[in-house]
């Protein structure tokens, strides 16, 4: 599983920047979590909701980001 992330450059212009989901760091997770808020806000394509990949993925953000715990 790959996670997509645009990176809006200026206008009308963006990257899509790609990482393995197992590539998950501390940083990552923090930044997710810094423009997401949770990880279940995160935006996931229709076809993967509701897997066990995806939740595994979400977990592991939430875990290592540190979401849930007091700033």
């Amino acid at each position: 599983m790959r996670i997509e992330i645009s990176a809006f450059v200026r206008p009308n212009r963006r990257t899509i920047l790609l990482r393995c989901a197992d590539c998950v760091d501390a940083r990552f997770s923090a930044a997710v979590l810094a423009v997401y808020g949770r990880v279940d806000l995160v935006p996931v394509e229709a076809v993967l909701e509701g897997s066990a990949e995806v939740k595994r993925v979400q977990s592991a953000i939430a875990a290592i980001g540190g979401e849930g715990r007091d700033s």
